[in-house]
């Protein structure tokens, strides 16, 4: 399918969604509960002209970068250490297990309990996003072709770089998916955690302030702004992993022209 068919039917999914959202309204026939979907896109255009919600973003995306490098270092670690130790694997098993499976509110709340609640946002994410990146170094590692690994050791034992040489290159694109999945599903754990513990200057403080005033419109117009905010930057993942290696390869290549004319 070519970007532009891919780019009719992204606008048509669209279209099809206000349709669905208008007619919503249409059958609740309660402004107050339900409101105009006009009023609800006004409004949400309104939100990018206020400071506070550029202030609220900036803390809330700064929260998040916070816990994807956490759970990225923690889960990447012990996801490397379990595909070349079976034993350890066994050993984690039960912790991955639990944090993949408790529920999320219930975990928010434990942390909340434990950390206290300006830590709980940091601390909540990061522990849900463990998980992910634990699971694409494992699998990643895993479905490397031992004979690379097998060759590059005659060459070299020490294993620290092997790990940098063989086995990070090849399971990039395990953690390009992490990346994206950990950016979505980081957002919204980390504004519900925001919502409950009551940080202050977040995207979670503006939908409480929202909901303790019964402002639906509001509240509606920021879901709205939620998910343009996941769609920006799980577009700007990609994005990344596209520009890396040109970056690298334009320093490469001015790196060598600086060395040919010394």
């Amino acid at each position: 399918m070519n970007k532009y068919k891919k780019t009719l039917y992204f606008c048509f999914g669209i279209l099809l969604l206000t349709l669905i959202l208008q007619l919503t309204s249409f059958i609740i026939s309660n402004d107050y509960i339900f409101p105009n979907i006009l009023d609800i896109l006004k409004r949400f255009c309104l939100i990018f002209f206020e400071s506070s919600t550029y202030i609220s973003t900036l803390k809330t995306i700064f929260h998040l970068l916070l816990s994807i490098i956490f759970s990225l270092l923690i889960g990447g670690i012990l996801g490397f250490i379990a595909s070349i130790n079976k034993k350890i694997y066994l050993i984690l098993k039960p912790t991955i297990t639990i944090l993949r499976s408790m529920p999320m509110i219930i975990l928010i709340l434990i942390i909340m309990i434990i950390t206290g609640f300006n830590k709980a946002p940091v601390v909540s994410t990061t522990l849900v996003l463990i998980p992910l990146f634990y699971e694409a170094f494992y699998q990643g590692i895993n479905s490397i072709n031992k004979e690379y690994i097998d060759v590059y050791k005659l060459e070299s034992n020490l294993n620290i770089k092997v790990a940098f040489k063989v086995h990070i290159p090849l399971i990039i694109n395990y953690c390009k998916v992490s990346f994206i999945n950990a950016v979505g599903m980081g957002i919204k754990i980390m504004i519900t955690c925001e919502y409950l513990s009551g940080v202050k200057n977040t995207i979670g403080e503006l939908v409480n302030t929202s909901w303790a005033l019964f402002d639906y419109i509001d509240l509606y117009a920021y879901s709205l702004y939620m998910v343009f905010l996941v769609l920006l930057l799980e577009s700007l993942i990609p994005l990344f992993f596209f520009l890396k290696p040109r970056i690298s390869g334009l320093i490469h290549k001015k790196y060598e022209k600086n060395t040919k004319n010394v």
